[in-house]
C-alpha cells in the first residue's frame, strides 16, 4: 500500500482503517517495517516506502545537477504530489541534512 501511491502514501490510521487493525497494531507493523528497511519514517503519522525514498533521492540529485537551490512549488512538482505531502518530506530531508532550508529555498547538501 505505502509503494502504490508513490509519495501519497497513506497515513497510519489509514493503513490500519484498511487493514482492519488497531492503530497501535499498525504502528508495531511500521515500526518493524522501517527497522527492516523496508520503510522510511518521516514522521509519526508518514512513512514511505524504501523504493520512493531512493526514487526521491535520485529525482533531487538530477534537479540539482541543473539547478543549485529549489522552492517547494518545484519540489511539490518534481514528485508529482501536494503540498500537504511535499512539507513533510522537506521537513524531513532538511532535518536529516539532505536539503538545507535558507528562507524559502533549499539546497543539496547531500553528497
Amino acid at each position: 500500500m505505502l509503494n502504490k501511491d508513490g509519495f501519497q502514501s497513506p497515513s497510519k490510521t489509514e493503513l490500519a482503517q484498511a487493514l482492519s487493525i488497531s492503530d497501535k497494531e499498525a504502528g508495531d507493523l511500521l515500526k518493524l517495517l522501517t527497522q527492516e528497511g523496508a520503510l522510511v519514517r518521516i514522521n509519526d503519522a508518514m512513512y514511505i516506502a524504501k523504493e520512493q525514498y531512493d526514487r526521491m533521492i535520485d529525482l533531487l540529485r538530477g534537479f540539482y545537477t541543473k539547478k543549485p537551490e529549489m522552492t517547494v512549488s518545484e519540489f511539490r512538482d518534481l514528485l508529482g504530489t501536494t503540498r500537504k505531502y511535499a512539507l513533510p518530506l522537506l521537513e524531513y530531508l532538511d532535518s536529516n541534512k539532505i536539503t538545507l532550508r535558507i528562507g524559502d529555498i533549499r539546497k543539496f547538501v547531500l553528497k
